[in-house]
């Protein structure tokens, strides 16, 4: 087990699937954003979760949530693809949703409610802020601040405090996403 939280995306195999067509899946996740889908996050509200504040407006649409399943129409490509890997969708608290930061968000510092160590975090950028400051823009976790790049995997175990900063001009879009870890999947 690391120390830090951070995991190595190349040790999931979906996300090398998922990188390759992160274009049409930002597509279909900034399709829901303009017909207005995206709602407030409501992480603050769910016991299973310690946290303080969720600053300006986090937005997120669920694809799939525990036992909610959204419309497939809605994002074919990304439904597809996730379909097909049943280290995500077919985990018994399995994830999966798009997230939206938009410009001067913050999430402050939370944890899974477990310690215990068993789901990675998985996040697809889709969106980015341009020209990005790593004091500024980054997600933070157990110390380690770390930069999105367009296209690529950010991978963490959630059971260590973690944040988001976007103090750019710009908004922030993942395709969030969690998996086993590389030592439970099956």
């Amino acid at each position: 087990m690391n120390t830090n939280g951070w995991l190595n995306p190349e040790d999931y195999i979906f996300n090398k699937e998922l990188e390759k067509n992160y274009e049409i899946i930002c597509e279909e996740g900034l399709n829901l954003i303009q017909q207005g889908l995206f709602k407030d996050h409501t992480q603050s509200k769910e016991s299973s979760v310690q946290t303080t504040k969720i600053a300006n407006m986090w937005k997120v649409f669920d694809l799939l949530r525990l036992d909610y399943h959204a419309d497939e129409t809605l994002a074919p490509v990304t439904f597809s693809i996730v379909k097909k890997h049943k280290d995500i969708y077919d985990r018994y608290q399995r994830c999966v949703y798009f997230s939206l930061v938009p410009s001067g968000g913050i999430v402050t510092p939370h944890v899974r409610g477990a310690t215990i160590h068993f789901r990675a975090r998985h996040q697809l950028c889709l969106k980015a802020p341009k020209h990005q400051n790593i004091e500024n823009v980054h997600i933070d976790v157990g110390g380690e601040k770390r930069s999105w790049t367009e296209g690529k995997v950010l991978s963490f175990d959630d059971s260590y405090l973690h944040s988001v900063k976007n103090l750019s001009a710009e908004n922030r879009l993942v395709l969030l996403y969690d998996s086993n870890l590389p030592t439970t999947q099956g």
